[in-house]
């Protein structure tokens, strides 16, 4: 289907889109700063204090006080938006997350644009975006992610349109957008080689692509230039460092990481997966299965250390079959469609999953999301390859589809409320202490960020002396975390909060770890949760920790 014939399909922006992406998102707009949250808004704090000094302050992240510049390894842009947000509304929940909305509505009617400059349906394309476990809980934080990928789609969107069209004006404009999208997040910088991509698919090698790389390459090279300038060091390269040289437990072999891969990839992308039957015919249905059934067969053996219940094991084959299925209907794809659109959203996919797999330092949930788009528009144009669907059955599956997200994203909300829940618990404990007793916190994430809302002190390595009747709060299920050695305390005291009981996001006996797959080889499990632990530990003898350990997660 040709560019302009998809445009007399859908001519009019579909208003019934953004009532769904409201929909979606307005239960979580008093979510819990949650994982990297607070980076941002402490960012967007300082950006008020001081606009162009954006990292221009120290914070105690991994257990020592570090520059921001150090420690955030992402670019300000959605910081300066956030500023924005806060500056007009103020910092609390609320406004930030209805801030928030705006780029994931942007990145809805996005995925809407390039599907039909692409030929494809796009309304199929954009309620499979939202409808995954990936956009919506990314949608729910306060992190660059959803902001990112809503400018390089639209990016994407004016490239292909310029590279038809072969017009400048419109391939500057693009280049500005992707451009901006590296400001958002480096990861983009992978989106800029799937212009060329296309460029090529396309017979054209002209000026429209010298345009849009050189306009990205500008921005992101000043943009280098002044942060070096700055702070001393150039960002894209200290990330890519930052990514090759953190260890990660899991994933070591080849193997492990395909199969962690697939795990996670199938996981965050499971809704539109229950459109699979009508992809396909019944006998390639049958093959896909059968092949998908052995492959996932071989993940759930590979990552079987990580298994403790036979219900983890048919979920890891379950989430394994799903992303060997996005990848055979890749493989269909190129066989049966050889255009350009095709090797576009075939290359889009197969980048993502190397990247996620392979490049970054962890697979998480939101290293999958740049790939769902692609996976919507593939969906969509399998469906129309496959002539009319029933409506009804296409509306339940949506339906389940949308259900099953939301439940993911809800488990993420009660697991940041749980965080927001103990550091309230610990402030309403300290009234009545006594003065000289000093408590201090280790953790990162949400519960730093409330812990210090409450005046609590986070513990720092070869600083922080703890003395008898001190005492310091360790999470369990957080991060950068130092181990108390034997002796100096008490027992600890056990305090749980409550969280999701049947969902797990983030607990190792669960096999759950869907911010950092160091935690577990699945995204989210279904089954009972483990709860959010606290150990409250009171000193009896002095210690201090005299030079930084490894964090560990």
């Amino acid at each position: 289907m040709s560019s302009s014939e998809a445009n007399s399909l859908e001519t009019r922006w579909p208003p019934w889109l953004g009532v769904v992406v409201v929909a979606l998102l307005l239960p979580f707009v008093g979510k819990a700063i949650h994982i990297d949250d607070p980076l941002f808004v402490w960012s967007a704090q300082q950006i008020l204090v001081s606009p162009l000094d954006f990292y221009g302050f120290d914070v105690n992240w991994y257990g020592v006080r570090e520059s921001m510049a150090q420690v955030n390894k992402n670019p300000p842009l959605v910081a300066y938006y956030l500023a924005l947000v806060g500056a007009v509304f103020g910092f609390g929940e609320v406004a930030l997350h209805l801030g928030m909305m705006l780029p994931a509505l942007a990145l809805a009617y996005g995925v809407v644009a390039l599907s039909r400059e692409l030929g494809i349906e796009g309304s199929v394309a954009a309620l499979c975006t939202l409808a995954t476990p990936a956009f919506l809980v990314a949608a729910t934080s306060l992190m660059s992610d959803v902001t990112m990928l809503a400018l390089a789609v639209w990016g994407l969107t004016l490239g292909v349109r310029a590279i038809d069209r072969e017009a400048q004006g419109l391939a500057c404009a693009s280049g500005a957008l992707l451009g901006a999208a590296v400001l958002t997040k480096y990861f983009a910088v992978a989106f800029l080689p799937l212009m060329a991509v296309y460029a090529v698919a396309k017979g054209r090698r002209g000026a429209p692509w010298v345009a849009i790389a050189g306009v990205s390459v500008a921005l992101i090279a000043g943009f280098d230039a002044l942060y070096a300038a700055r702070y001393g060091l150039h960002p894209i390269v200290d990330v890519v460092d930052y990514a090759t040289t953190v260890d990660s437990p899991l994933g070591a072999s080849v193997g492990h990481r395909v199969a962690v891969g697939l795990l996670f990839f199938g996981g965050c992308t499971l809704g539109p997966a229950l459109l699979a039957p009508g992809l396909w015919s019944l006998r390639e249905f049958a093959m896909v299965s059968l092949v998908g059934g052995l492959v996932a067969a071989l993940c759930v053996r590979i990552v079987a250390p990580s298994t403790e219940h036979f219900d983890l094991a048919l979920q890891q084959g379950l989430f394994a079959w799903i992303g060997v299925h996005w990848l055979a209907l890749c493989v269909r794809e190129l066989r049966s469609e050889r255009d350009a659109a095709a090797v576009l959203i075939v290359c889009w996919i197969a980048g993502v999953f190397v990247f996620a797999s392979f490049t970054n330092w962890t697979t998480n949930g939101r290293s999958i999301l740049p790939a769902v788009p692609a996976i919507g528009m593939l969906v969509a144009r399998g469906l129309a390859r496959r002539g009319p669907v029933p409506r009804a059955r296409t509306a339940v599956a949506f339906a389940l589809a949308f259900a099953l997200a939301w439940a993911v994203a809800w488990g993420d909300a009660r697991l940041a409320g749980s965080a927001r829940a103990a550091a309230q618990a610990f402030a309403e404990q300290r009234t009545g202490a006594s003065p000289e007793q000093r408590v201090v916190f280790q953790g990162s994430w949400g519960f730093q960020y409330y812990m210090e809302e409450h005046g609590f002190e986070k513990f720092e390595v070869g600083v922080d002396e703890l003395r008898p009747g001190d005492r310091m709060v360790l999470p369990g299920n957080n991060t950068n975390l130092v181990r108390i050695p034997e002796g100096r305390t008490r027992k600890p005291e056990i305090q749980t909060f409550e969280k999701a009981d049947w969902i797990s996001l983030l607990a190792r006996r669960r096999s759950a770890g869907y911010h950092a797959s160091v935690w577990g080889v699945l995204p989210f499990s279904f089954g009972p949760s483990v709860p959010a632990r606290y150990a409250v530990y009171e000193f009896e003898r002095p210690w201090i920790l005299r030079r930084k350990s490894s964090p560990s997660g």
